[in-house]
């Protein structure tokens, strides 16, 4: 089915959220300014944990927030059910429902859920250990 040319175009906006902590705030305000003038559909905030976590994406942990509509909720069952299903077929480690609620509004994907779109949290393990100033971060 071809949409024709007056139809609205799907907008994603793919955040990553890896940033030191005296920037965060800035870039907060700076990616909070692109997705007010943007307003995707959906919203991907993409980030690193740490190098002995495996993968995680949606659906997010409980509990939701009563704005967050069912086919919202759906949608998270939907995508993390597919990207299960490759994960699996590849042996590769995730983890869902665990943790990243969509409760708190200030969050990267939930602020976009709050307006609407389709926002998912994805975590994938850092490939080494952080230097800082030179010297490994214990964590």
């Amino acid at each position: 089915m071809n949409p024709g040319p007056e139809a609205e175009p799907i907008i994603i906006i793919l955040i990553s959220t890896v940033t030191g902590h005296g920037k965060l705030k800035s870039k907060s305000q700076q990616r909070l300014k692109l997705y007010n003038e943007w307003l995707p559909q959906i919203h991907v905030d993409y980030h690193e944990q740490g190098i002995n976590n495996p993968y995680y994406f949606a659906p997010a942990a409980q509990p939701y927030h009563e704005v967050i509509t069912q086919w919202q909720r759906d949608f998270q069952v939907t995508i993390g059910k597919n990207h299960a299903k490759y994960f699996d077929q590849n042996g590769w480690l995730y983890f869902t429902k665990e943790e990243f609620d969509l409760y708190y509004p200030s969050y990267g994907d939930t602020y976009p859920v709050y307006n609407g779109a389709i926002g998912m949290t994805y975590e994938q393990a850092r490939k080494r250990r952080q230097r800082s100033r030179g010297h490994a971060r214990r964590w």
